[in-house]
């Protein structure tokens, strides 16, 4: 499935949403061919490394934000920061970038390695087991045009 935009805010409005500008641990994350790491796309979970940059989540013990696309933001390369990435507070968004077997309204999630359009990504998954709680499935992709729509909840 190919979708034109892989994460959206529903509610609150974006510029009411506390973001972190902070440098990529790898310029890759940011370069749009990439492929050796794969570039970052809108929904996927970034965490900060030991030197203090963003890189690909890939550990549910450690907190996760999440990437926002903004279109026409085309000074990212030259600053090497993700300025989009969600650093907290509660609201309500849909995406693309969540394990399909996310299927129960209230389940919650935290940060999985997920394939979307046959690609590894940083995404949600369901909560069991360990690992920081993100936020809860408000509701189901088949009810939802295919996309998952998660009230994130956390800080």
């Amino acid at each position: 499935m190919s979708v034109d935009r892989k994460f959206e805010i529903v509610r609150p409005t974006l510029d009411k949403i506390h973001r972190l500008p902070l440098e990529v641990a790898n310029l890759g994350l940011i370069s749009p061919n990439s492929t050796s790491p794969l570039a970052l796309v809108d929904g996927e979970l970034v965490q900060i490394d030991t030197s203090g940059k963003w890189a690909r989540a890939s550990d549910a013990t450690k907190p996760s934000h999440v990437v926002i696309d903004e279109r026409g933001d085309y000074g990212v390369q030259a600053s090497r920061k993700l300025t989009a990435v969600v650093g907290g507070g509660h609201f309500i968004a849909n995406t693309v970038i969540f394990n399909s077997g996310l299927t129960t309204i209230g389940t919650p999630v935290k940060y999985g390695s997920v394939t979307v359009e046959t690609l590894a990504r940083a995404g949600l998954v369901d909560q069991a087991g360990s690992g920081i709680i993100l936020g809860y499935v408000m509701k189901v992709a088949a009810a939802n045009g295919g996309k998952l729509q998660v009230l994130w909840t956390f800080n």
